[in-house]
């Protein structure tokens, strides 16, 4: 599966961009360093899954800071 968003794009199989999703969407809904803890601990052992979803979260906030 090839995921374009906003300029990243991501080839993955569809159980791998879920969890990126999962782990994304679980992490918008925290407070920043309650987010942080969390990628921490469920990315603990995937060095490459954390880069993922790190770089979505950035890419979400630049869009975000650009729209204000």
């Amino acid at each position: 599966m090839r995921i374009r968003w906003s300029g990243i794009t991501i080839t993955r199989s569809p159980e791998r961009w879920k969890q990126i999703e999962d782990i994304f969407q679980t992490t918008l809904d925290l407070a920043r360093e309650q987010g942080t803890a969390y990628i921490e601990r469920v990315c603990a052992d995937d060095a490459q899954l954390r880069r993922e979803v790190e770089a979505l979260l950035t890419k979400y906030e630049a869009v975000g800071a650009s729209l204000r």
